[in-house]
């Protein structure tokens, strides 16, 4: 027995990294490859066997998913054991932090919250392709690779769409972490991919606005507010995100976008559409638009899709929002533009023809030395 009060072969338990539920994951060395892995454990509880066997069959059924999932945003899982002691998953080891905690302290920019949610959108399509639908999508389920790649974990409560036999809740069970949860998975209906992309939604609100778009004193007041009130509108400095955030927030469904590739598109399209975000971004200027967006996060099968079925950004941008844009980088200010009304022309009177004639025959008369007299003395 080891410290930890068992042993794997073939794996040095080094030390804890976190716990929840009935399952704990440790930071552990393959010895036969020398590597660092994570490894996921769950314990189960003596004399609990109804407990026990539902635990046992979420537990197998995320390293399951996980390994019908290989991308390269979604953590990677090496072995799925089951013994008559323990189960337990063992997973790639991600020392690059979590979501939660980089959102915390503040430093990441527009172009990093971007690059997250492509990638994190990258990852959700994927399952979704695979008929997984992860439905706990949240800033503490996102670690990272290193400094630039997001890696999706945790599909404890994963739901797998292709098959009834894998179902491990019951329609009218509400599950998931509320803050993020959709309008449909709050009430406990059936969900597919677009209640994870209203998840994803509200993340990416979180990261440009400083906070979640629903909170409340309880976990059912925020609920209530995912299902009866419209989301607040977005800081004026991305107001032109805002026709994005409305779509992936809608309250229906049907109102959103109908996958994740259609929302890569239209935030690509916005990217390449504005010198003024390029810059704002801080893009390379000296790489094509295809580099700058690639290093910034996006894939390769996201760049390739062309055309979209969204109507095109409205230039009726909420207050500020276009006056920001315009002067943004500038020490210009804008000012009140004063408009004088003056009294509209009157047109000039033509002048007969019969001046004309005299004004000949006084010139002429002038020419030769003499005056004509135009009226009589």
């Amino acid at each position: 027995m080891s410290a930890h009060g068992f042993r794997i072969p073939g794996y040095e338990l080094q030390r804890q990294l976190g716990s929840g539920g009935m399952a704990t994951v440790y930071l552990a060395i393959q010895l036969s490859l020398n590597r660092k892995v994570a490894i996921k454990v769950m314990r189960r509880k003596a004399d609990d066997h109804a407990n026990n066997d539902g635990a046992e069959k979420r537990f197998l059924l995320e390293g399951q998913t996980l390994a019908r999932l290989p991308h390269p945003n979604i953590v990677g899982v090496f072995d799925i054991v089951q013994t008559d002691d323990v189960d337990y998953i063992v997973m790639e080891c991600l020392e690059g932090g979590v979501l939660s905690e980089r959102m915390s302290q503040g430093w990441l920019t527009l172009a990093d919250f971007i690059g997250i949610i492509v990638q994190i959108s990258a990852a959700l399509q994927h399952a979704h392709d695979n008929g997984v639908v992860h439905r706990d999508l949240k800033p503490d389920n996102i670690l990272f690779r290193d400094t630039k790649t997001p890696v999706l974990t945790d599909f404890g409560i994963a739901r797998l769409h292709d098959t009834e036999s894998t179902r491990i809740t019951e329609t009218g069970m509400a599950i998931g972490t509320p803050t993020y949860m959709s309008p449909e998975q709050a009430v406990g209906s059936v969900v597919d991919g677009r209640s994870d992309q209203y998840s994803l939604g509200v993340m990416f609100y979180e990261m440009l606005a400083k906070r979640a778009p629903f909170e409340g004193s309880s976990p059912m007041q925020v609920a209530y507010a995912h299902v009866n009130k419209p989301p607040p509108s977005l800081p004026a400095d991305f107001s032109f995100l805002q026709p994005v955030m409305d779509r992936l927030l809608a309250k229906s469904p049907a109102e959103r976008y109908p996958d994740l590739k259609t929302f890569a598109r239209e935030l690509k399209n916005i990217l390449v559409g504005s010198p003024v975000l390029q810059r704002r971004l801080q893009i390379e200027p000296s790489q094509n638009i295809s580099e700058q967006l690639k290093a910034m996060g996006f894939s390769d099968t996201q760049l390739q899709s062309k055309g979209t079925n969204i109507p095109p950004m409205s230039m009726d941008l909420p207050p500020g929002g276009l006056v920001h844009q315009i002067l943004e980088h500038s020490e210009l200010a804008l000012e009140p533009v004063e408009v004088r009304r003056t009294a509209p022309r009157q047109e000039a009177k033509k002048t007969p023809v019969w001046v004309y004639v005299l004004i000949l025959l006084a010139l002429a008369a002038a020419g030769a030395g003499g005056y004509l007299y135009l009226y009589p003395q």
